[in-house]
């Protein structure tokens, strides 16, 4: 194997705000360096004080330093078929792609994590992190956070664990576990080294282009190994009919997920057949009391058991289920404890004396149940912003469903709704996808919300 060992120094921790101002690339071919590489480069933003303390590289050194356009084929051409290697790679990766696709080329190589490496290799080290493994195994350095000096010392600790552990643990990182002759024979390893590790949907195909398998991920190429490292009966489908694999990149998980779930309706991938069958196993229902008053309940019920119930929504977990009805009765005023049917001496409104237990009317019951079944009661746009892309995925609720979903380049920064409307692109909600839409909500994600 050849490796490329690389550090960057750069003038923030932003891939998609922040520049490049040094490179410095070691390279390792059968065990020994062979050729190295550094240039300052003139990131065409001010360096901040702070950066420059920590590297030492300051205004004055980059102002006559080449850009990044003029050494990106140098970059390119040094670690063409390396596997590129750094300590924690996704830093020095993540900001080289980026600098790459400012330039319209996609920057893709196999990785490799050191920092992945010291921890698997040496657990009891109280840290992994490169000063402390140039003090715990002496490896060389003379200038700290300087490109070329970084990178010699990791390419240093590299050689190390290639002496004394061999090659078992770095070809299981790099293919995350995944060997060659576990692919099918028309999908070679380095094409699945080519996906993005990026919010998507992937497509796996058969020899004449129909869709055998469709999924969703936070990061295509990882998931996709992951299918055929298993040895379950699906993994061993795809190996005898899989010909082709396909993706497409979305601005984040939520567009991912209503897209995957919409291109499954529309083909009816055959291994997707058992999809979601549990995804939503709790389920508020109704029941009436002798009275003829409503009384509602979570329950966890199995599709057989759902047949025999009054089901008014459901819900991904319990916590979701109990956060929605919450949510509702602060809205309209209502207890819990009486919609739930559950004892007033153990409401905690009770306890704190704003619980009188009232009767509900049959309207508040009413429009109790026609709010929880709709999930949404107002128009608006739903965007979520994911630190690292240079887009913001949003969608529109309209009507009570999803109408429609887009993206906006980062850089116009005006999430206005005329401006949204603009970049939209229709979507047929359904209650299933506001389903979808509702759990991801009920997450800690950071989502911005705009009323309409």
């Amino acid at each position: 194997m050849k490796f490329a060992v690389v550090d960057l120094e750069t003038t923030g921790g932003l891939s998609n705000r922040d520049r490049v101002t040094e490179v410095g690339i070691v390279i390792i071919e059968n065990g020994q360096i062979t050729e190295s590489y550094q240039t300052l480069i003139n990131p065409e933003r001010s360096i901040p004080a702070q950066i420059t303390r920590i590297t030492g590289i300051d205004n004055n050194m980059v102002q006559d330093a080449p850009k990044f356009y003029e050494v990106a084929k140098d970059i390119v051409l040094l670690t063409e078929s390396c596997i590129f290697v750094a300590h924690n790679v996704g830093f020095d990766y993540g900001f080289l792609q980026a600098e790459f696709k400012r330039l319209g080329y996609t920057y893709s190589r196999r990785k490799l994590c050191t920092v992945k490496l010291s921890r698997r290799l040496y657990p009891s080290l109280k840290s992994h992190g490169l000063s402390h493994l140039i003090k715990t195994f002496d490896l060389p350095m003379s200038n700290r956070h300087r490109a070329l000096d970084d990178a010699r010392a990791t390419a240093v600790f590299l050689q190390k664990i290639m002496r004394e552990h061999g090659s078992v643990n770095i070809k299981d990182l790099v293919n995350y576990g995944l060997k060659a002759t576990h692919l099918p024979d028309a999908i070679q390893l380095d094409r699945l080294h080519q996906l993005p590790e990026t919010f998507g949907i992937y497509f796996f195909e058969d020899g004449e282009g129909r869709f055998l398998y469709i999924g969703k991920s936070n990061n295509i190429q990882k998931r996709v190994m992951q299918h055929f490292r298993k040895a379950s009966a699906k993994s061993q489908k795809m190996l005898q009919t899989v010909k082709k694999i396909t993706f497409e990149t979305t601005p984040g998980e939520l567009i991912a997920l209503l897209k995957e779930d919409e291109y499954i309706k529309k083909y009816q991938p055959p291994i997707n057949k058992a999809q979601r069958n549990v995804n939503f196993p709790y389920a508020l229902t109704k029941s009436m009391k002798s009275d003829g008053e409503p009384v509602y309940s979570i329950q966890k019920l199995n599709q057989s058991e759902k047949q025999k119930q009054h089901i008014l929504a459901d819900y991904h977990s319990k916590q979701s289920a109990t956060a929605r009805i919450m949510q509702l009765t602060e809205e309209m005023g209502l207890c819990k404890c009486r919609l739930l049917g559950e004892n007033p001496s153990s409401c905690w409104k009770k306890q704190i004396k704003v619980c009188e237990n009232q009767p509900v009317s049959s309207e508040e019951f009413q429009s109790f149940e026609a709010r929880v079944s709709q999930y949404f009661d107002k128009d608006l746009y739903i965007l979520e912003p994911i630190e690292g892309l240079d887009e913001t995925g949003f969608l529109k609720i309209e009507n009570g469903v999803c109408s429609g979903y887009g993206s906006l380049p980062n850089e116009e920064a005006v999430f206005h709704p005329d401006v949204l409307e603009q970049h939209l692109q229709p979507f047929r909600g359904s209650s299933y996808s506001n389903k979808i839409i509702f759990n991801m909500l009920s997450s800690t994600r950071a989502w911005k919300v705009i009323e309409l």
